[in-house]
């Protein structure tokens, strides 16, 4: 390749890196305007130990996709996956707000929805550091990691103090920040999938083995298990 050539393509990968840290933002600020959600299911009756359950599905599923996800990308291939994190996101984002709105507030559609989230979010998180690996060169990869970090802080900091301004001081509904996210989710999702069809590097993508990810997950939920009750 001519000097103006690598310019170019390096250009390109920098910007579909930018993408997917965006992604990885508005994705992070969905999830944080859904910190209002055990907030909003009091508000509507519903008790901390529904919150709980509620939680611990969502937990438990987020947990599975995480171990199964290296079969996926190898099933599926990281192009196809790469939007599919965020969609099952604002999907569980659609759940609860169908519920809502329809005045039934039947119990399992909160569950569906937040186990749609967590999973959304597992396949999302597995996904996008494959794609940030693979479009990151030895140099800048330690730093591309650190801006995808930063920008998930971001995100999950952001959405819910923004969302609760915007409920205090423009009169809309927590509701209305579901929508938000939804929204959020949504964009993210679109963003990743026009990355991962145009970046070439994506389809060499290094993907984890199970075993590793079982290893690691191990570690971090049971090596440390003070943690948790602090």
């Amino acid at each position: 390749m001519t000097a103006p050539t690598i310019s170019i393509v390096s250009t390109r990968v920098l910007w579909y890196r930018r993408m997917f840290i965006a992604e990885r933002c508005l994705i992070s600020f969905a999830m944080g305007i859904f910190a209002l959600l055990p907030v909003y299911l009091l508000s509507i009756g519903r008790d901390e130990i529904f919150f709980g359950s509620v939680s611990a599905a969502g937990m438990a599923t987020a947990i599975l996709i995480v171990l199964i996800s290296p079969s996926l990308t190898r099933q599926f291939g990281v192009r196809r996956l790469a939007p599919i994190g965020g969609l099952l996101y604002a999907a569980g984002c659609a759940t609860i707000l169908v519920n809502e709105f329809s005045g039934v507030r039947a119990t399992l559609p909160y569950f569906m929805s937040y186990m749609l989230q967590s999973g959304g979010w597992a396949l999302h998180f597995t996904v996008g550091s494959i794609c940030i690996a693979a479009l990151s060169s030895d140099a800048d990869r330690s730093s591309s990691f650190m801006a995808y970090s930063a920008f998930s802080t971001l995100g999950v900091t952001g959405g819910p103090l923004l969302s609760s301004l915007l409920t205090r001081f423009t009169g809309l509904s927590t509701l209305d920040m579901f929508i938000l996210a939804m929204l959020a989710a949504t964009a993210g999702s679109a963003l990743s999938s026009w990355a991962a069809q145009r970046a070439a590097n994506i389809r060499d993508a290094d993907i984890p083995d199970n075993a590793s990810l079982a290893r690691d997950l191990f570690t971090l939920l049971f090596s440390n298990s003070a943690m948790f009750f602090y």
